[in-house]
């Protein structure tokens, strides 16, 4: 599948999910422009889709369970140790992960209320 073909078909899947920003899909399809527009299409469908809050909801840790922490010598064999590491290394990129969403968050915030303003002043100078 070439390139053209891929951004094509993501155009497509993201207007059947109901994506409505129409310099998206404006867009060239060979890929070489509009990084903002890929960004907020990327955003929008993190938070429509809500993958981030259904990851955490999964690796919650619930009243009463433990979590474990590797705790062997550093003698020990790897393979003892091996699944507790990755299981905290799988909480700490959760987290990362949770913090990456809230910053999103901040930032599509940010811009809409600033579109928003731009929309006011537009219609002031307009009136």
């Amino acid at each position: 599948m070439n390139p053209g073909d891929r951004v094509r078909y993501v155009k497509g899947v993201l207007q059947i999910q109901g994506y409505g920003r129409l310099a998206f899909y404006g867009l060239p399809d060979d890929g070489h422009e509009g990084s903002r527009e890929i960004l907020l299409a990327f955003s929008w469908l993190l938070q429509k889709v809500k993958i981030l809050e259904i990851l955490l909801e999964k690796k919650r840790v619930k009243v009463g369970d433990h979590i474990t922490i590797c705790s062997c010598p550093h003698d020990a064999s790897v393979q003892k140790c091996k699944d507790h590491s990755s299981s905290s290394k799988q909480e700490a990129d959760i987290r990362f992960l949770q913090w990456l969403n809230g910053k999103l968050r901040f930032c599509w915030r940010s811009l809409h209320a600033a579109h928003l303003e731009e929309c006011a002043l537009l219609y002031k100078t307009i009136s």
